[in-house]
């Protein structure tokens, strides 16, 4: 993906998340994983695209 796409892909995502609101955020996150995961059809690149999301979070700051 280039850095056209994964941007446009990042406003489409949080668009979302204002139109559903903080309650159901972490279910649509965890929905929208799943969902993509099932469309890639491939664990190991499924998990290290949840490891690279991981890594990329300041979780000092919680």
């Amino acid at each position: 993906m280039t850095e056209r796409p994964v941007e446009l892909a990042f406003q489409q995502v949080s668009a979302a998340l204002d139109e559903i609101g903080e309650e159901q955020e972490k279910l649509f996150l965890a929905r929208l994983v799943l969902i993509l995961s099932s469309e890639l059809g491939e664990s190991a690149r499924v998990g290290k695209a949840i490891r690279r999301a991981r890594d990329g979070l300041d979780l000092q700051a919680e």
